[in-house]
């Protein structure tokens, strides 16, 4: 594997992203693409359109990598040649003071802050598990066969994601084969802005949306266009959310918060499977 180019979308950036970036030039081997459209989909098919390379390894602007990472995925190209995918750990840096509910619930929700465990041997990638796209490498022949939907991943405050789990799954379903990398370890670093339980409810709710997108139509009293069944469980839940919050603690109380944000979201993003 020969050396590579690092390339950085601008996505509809309002900052002085540009201004550092070309700080850098001169000290890395930097290409600096555009994609005006927000959407992180978009920003990876960008990159994907632009890169040259065999190998296409992803990472994310809040992610710290380990001494060591590109090295060992490296490595595992060379040892696993005919591989389609590739993922490593992605563990949590906490930017911010852990709050003790969080700290005592953080097996449940760790997902929710796209960690990722993938165990001390490598391993194969298995449809159930797959990597996340902070800590993602892929083959690009494959990569440039499944593009990223739109339809998924951020989009400016929308904390949508999933982008790169329909192309990995797409990937898998397909013969192809991955395997997990745990020397290719990152950090993703989580302010304290994040660390609420507000923002739970927000990537969890946003969850519920894409699913919603997938939900078939079904015939069903109607309440402001959504089905009363929809609105029973979304109900049902937060009655149990705020009664379990009231009485007992977060390692309890957070697993009917998840249900309870996953079914209004269900509830926001139901199109009766009309995709936007």
């Amino acid at each position: 594997v020969g050396a590579g180019s690092l390339l950085v979308v601008n996505n509809g950036c309002t900052d002085d992203t540009d201004a550092i970036l070309t700080a850098y030039q001169d000290r890395l081997p930097l290409r600096v693409l555009h994609q005006p459209v927000v959407g992180l989909a978009l920003a990876r098919n960008t990159a994907v359109e632009a890169a040259t390379g065999e190998y296409i390894v992803w990472t994310d602007d809040d992610v710290w990598p380990d001494d060591g990472w590109l090295s060992a995925y490296v490595e595992a190209f060379r040892r696993f040649p005919d591989a389609a995918c590739f993922g490593g750990p992605v563990r949590p840096w906490f930017v911010g003071r852990v709050p003790g509910w969080l700290a005592r619930a953080w097996p449940e929700v760790a997902l929710y802050y796209a960690m990722r465990d993938c165990g001390p041997e490598p391993a194969p990638i298995l449809p159930e598990y797959v990597p996340f796209g902070a800590n993602l490498a892929v083959r690009r022949d494959v990569q440039e066969r499944h593009p990223y939907d739109p339809a998924f991943g951020r989009r400016g405050a929308a904390l949508f994601s999933g982008e790169e789990f329909e192309v990995l799954q797409a990937i898998l379903r397909g013969g192809g084969t991955g395997w997990w990398v745990p020397e290719a370890a990152v950090r993703h670093a989580l302010p304290a802005e994040r660390l609420t339980v507000r923002y739970l409810r927000r990537v969890i709710g946003c969850q519920g949306e894409l699913g919603a997108l997938m939900e078939p139509d079904r015939v069903a009293r109607r309440v402001l266009n959504r089905p009363l069944w929809l609105w029973r469980k979304a109900v049902g839940a937060e009655a149990r959310y705020r009664l379990y919050r009231a009485l007992l603690g977060p390692e309890v109380w957070v697993r009917h918060l998840k249900e309870a944000s996953l079914h209004w979201g269900q509830v926001r993003g139901y199109r009766g499977g009309q995709r936007p």
